[in-house]
């Protein structure tokens, strides 16, 4: 083994080292080694993503749903409810709608506006519900 060392800074020397063939190749080898993973690690990998992929089908499993077996119905703004917050008057649409089985549901929407208003009483509205959950909804609101 060779070693040289050179002047870095002001008090600093950085070595650098020149090793023989067999060195070389028994570092690369034994870095090769620590790169390949053990069954065990892919093992745990696995079982992490699949924790992770059941988390989030658990959390999301009404939106996605709703977006495979979500009906639409028309529906329309019977009403807005203002709501003072930290001293901003906010406006939530009352929306009613009649669903496949025929019952009227209204229900006060997520969304909400600041100042006034945007859309007029009486807008027709499309919702898209659960037909055994129609508490489980999204409003399509007209451009």
């Amino acid at each position: 083994m060779f070693s040289c060392y050179r002047l870095v800074g002001k008090n600093c020397f950085l070595a650098c080292e020149i090793h023989v063939v067999l060195d070389l190749r028994c570092r690369i080898n034994t870095q090769r080694e620590m790169e390949s993973w053990t069954w065990q690690e892919y093992l745990v990998a696995l079982l992490t993503l699949v924790l992770i992929a059941a988390v989030l089908l658990f959390k999301f499993r009404l939106e996605i749903k709703l977006r495979w077996k979500g009906v639409f119905a028309e529906g329309q703004i019977v009403n807005w409810m203002a709501t003072q917050e930290s001293g901003k008057r906010y406006f939530y649409p009352l929306i009613s709608f009649t669903s496949a089985n025929g019952r009227e549901i209204k229900f006060r929407a997520e969304e909400r506006c600041e100042m006034e208003p945007m859309y007029p009483v009486g807008t027709a509205v499309r919702i898209k519900y659960l037909k055994d959950q129609p508490d489980v909804r999204v409003v399509v609101y007209p451009r």
